[in-house]
């Protein structure tokens, strides 16, 4: 989930970080699982890391 809102397409804008874990926080037992929500918050440097480490070649 933290993907899809931090990257852009072309129908919307990249959300920032903060934003994207503000929409875990919110969701955290309702919509997303309260305890994942909680450990990718214990660490979110690690989870930021996570997409330059996959990220797929730009096509122009």
């Amino acid at each position: 989930m933290f993907d899809a809102p931090t990257s852009s397409h072309p129908y919307t804008l990249a959300w920032s970080h903060t934003q994207a874990f503000d929409l875990l926080r919110r969701g955290a037992g309702r919509v997303y699982d309260a305890e994942c929500v909680a450990a990718l918050a214990e660490d979110p440097d690690a989870v930021t890391v996570i997409p330059s480490k996959f990220a797929e070649p730009m096509i122009d």
